[in-house]
């Protein structure tokens, strides 16, 4: 087999079929207006399962997008121990 050589597998491009049922199976759970009278049934009750919803509206409709920000200081030394750690040295 040739270095580089993709010999197996999915090819290229295509979608993970797994993936792709879950995605449909979450997102007509979703859209089901019995299951949205339900979720705000059950929300304003109190009863939600947090980590479930999330999951089934993160399959069905997507992550949302998380915005990091880093403050970079030039005058900051590029690495810096905290004072007392134990077991490193700098020589």
């Amino acid at each position: 087999m040739a270095k580089g050589y993709m010999s197996g597998g999915r090819t290229k491009g295509k979608p993970n079929n797994v993936t792709a049922d879950a995605k449909a199976a979450c997102a007509a759970i979703v859209d089901d207006p019995a299951y949205r009278r339900n979720l705000a049934s059950r929300a304003r009750r109190g009863k939600l399962a947090p980590a479930v919803e999330c999951m089934l509206w993160h399959y069905a409709k997507g992550k949302p997008t998380e915005d990091i920000n880093i403050d970079v200081r030039p005058d900051a030394p590029a690495f810096a121990l905290p004072a007392g750690c134990l077991g490193v040295s700098i020589r």
